[in-house]
Parts: C-alpha cells; structure tokens; sequence
C-alpha cells in the first residue's frame, strides 16, 4: 500500500468516526475511543509523511509547513479531547480554529495564474483543502457558539460541517477507489 492510499483509507476512517460522532452525540466513551483514533491515524500519517515534511521545511517551503503545521495543531486538539473531551473543549477547538486557518493560509500564498498553468488540477486538489479547511473552520466556530450559548443546534450543525469539510479533504487525496487496490 502506498502513501496516497493509506491517506485515502485513513480519510475515510476519520469521515465514518465524525458520521458516528453526530449520531451518537453526548457518548463520552464513544468520544474518547474516537478521539484516540483520531490521534493513532494523525500521528502515522505524520510519521509517513515525513520525508515530505522534511523536503518542505529543507526547500523553505513556507505554504508546506505551515499546512503541515495545521495538521500536527489539529493533533494536538485531538489528544487534548482524548485526554478528557469536557475539561479542554475551549482549548481543543480553539487549536482547530488555528489548525483550519493554517490549512486555508496556502491558497493565499500561492501565483493563482502560475499554479494553474502548471496544475491542471488545481480546483482538485488545492480548492478541496482550502474547502475542507473552511468547512473545519466554520464548524469549529459553530460548536465554540453551542458551548457558550448551550445551543444544540449550532453543535450538530458544526458537526455536519465537518462531515461537509472532511469529505472535500477526501476528494482532495491522491487516491481513488479505481486504484486503491493496486
């Protein structure tokens, strides 16, 4: 299995988690258990990625790390949810907020017109992490608001916007059905 395909089977790992999560709300085991895999499946792809990592930060590729960086906040938010959900929800989604800007920042850091000479890709690819990123964003905001305002409403819709943001970061991985298994 490649690198592409293990973060297309990881993908939808963490989109059948988050699903679990809106179905099954207020279950603090169901949380904890998911957290913790959120945390196992960021920290291996992580650790496979970190040849890419590492040419990232070598070329000074400022766009890399910082996207790179989000995704290791985004850990950091999932292991303070594993550790214990209730006591560092404030906390946890406030590193997502930061985790999902630093997603987002590379679109702004990039020639558009360049890019998309270079990348006929571009709207697959870049345009899906900049929308999964801004679904996380919104919807981190949205269950900021349900905490602060104990509305039940703003929660599930924060987490519908994650499933919404998590389906682009899907679409946006280099692998398909059509040759997951090669």
């Amino acid at each position: 299995m490649n690198k592409s395909q293990y973060s297309f089977i990881m993908g939808y790992i963490c989109l059948l988690f988050q699903i679990l999560i809106f179905i099954i709300p207020n279950n603090y085991k169901l949380n904890f258990l998911i957290s913790w895999s959120f945390v196992l499946i960021y920290l291996s792809l992580i650790l496979i990625f970190s040849k890419d990592i590492y040419k990232g930060i070598k070329n000074r590729d400022i766009a890399n790390n910082i996207y790179w960086i989000g995704i290791i906040i985004y850990l950091i938010g999932y292991i303070l949810f594993a550790i214990n959900y209730k006591k560092y929800l404030l906390s946890g989604n406030i590193l997502f907020i930061i985790g999902s800007l630093c997603i987002i920042y590379p679109i702004f850091n990039i020639d558009l017109e360049k890019y998309k000479k270079i990348n006929n890709i571009f709207t697959n690819k870049l345009l899906y992490k900049f929308w999964g990123g801004v679904y996380f964003l919104i919807g981190t905001i949205c269950i900021l608001y349900s905490v602060y305002k104990s509305s039940h409403l703003f929660s599930k819709l924060g987490m519908v916007l994650y499933i919404i943001g998590r389906i682009y970061f899907l679409e946006e991985t280099p692998a398909s059905f059509d040759n997951l298994m090669t």
